[in-house]
């Protein structure tokens, strides 16, 4: 179910599987495995998942239908955040001020 869901959303938000891969500092393959049921993500991964692609949880998990979330953020917004969590100050500034 996660994988259908996770397949769906990305497509939603207009991702590859190689861009979500990079936006959000999954191994290259990764989303593929998920997307495929080769792998289940763990709570991080489903974490980062679901505010990625600005859906819940919950809807990853098939709990709920609503796919919906609070969170909404656009790809160079994730690309932001993604540095800052790597430890990337500067690039985060440079991806700042430079706007892409």
């Amino acid at each position: 179910m996660i994988g259908s869901r996770l397949k769906k959303a990305r497509e939603n938000a207009g991702f590859t599987q190689r861009q979500l891969s990079q936006i959000l500092g999954f191994g290259e393959n990764e989303i593929y495995r998920y997307e495929n049921e080769q792998s289940k993500p763990g709570s991080d991964a489903i974490t980062k998942l679901a505010r990625g692609l600005g859906v819940s949880a919950d809807y990853l998990l098939g709990i709920t239908d609503d796919d919906s979330s609070d969170v909404k953020l656009t790809p160079h917004q994730w690309r932001i955040i993604s540095a800052l969590e790597r430890g990337d100050k500067l690039g985060a500034i440079r991806m700042i001020v430079t706007d892409g």
